[in-house]
């Protein structure tokens, strides 16, 4: 088991961004996967770009159609059945609840 690689690719196409994670790892069997969901990758790279670039920008949903985001299922970032995920345990998530 491991090291796992995550692999991403960025490029431009025309006014699109393109974040594509072929080349990533397949989904193991034990709970190191992480179901990377395409939307809040989104979010979160949207928050990055505006708090990098000028913090003074309203934040909103415009950059989402500029950003193409491509994850392989079946890999560590978008594993499937049965394969299990990373804090699927719950004591894990009670530890998050109650500090």
């Amino acid at each position: 088991m491991g090291p796992y690689k995550v692999s991403c690719a960025m490029w431009r196409e025309g006014e699109k961004v393109i974040f594509d994670f072929e080349g990533t790892d397949p989904q193991s069997i034990s709970s190191v996967n992480f179901l990377l969901n395409e939307e809040m990758f989104k979010m979160f790279l949207g928050a990055f770009f505006i708090n990098l670039f000028d913090p003074q920008i309203l934040f909103n949903d415009g950059f989402y159609d500029l950003v193409d985001v491509r994850i392989p299922r079946g890999s560590i970032l978008k594993p499937i059945r049965p394969g299990g995920v990373e804090f699927a345990d719950p004591s894990v998530g009670g530890e998050f609840l109650t500090s």
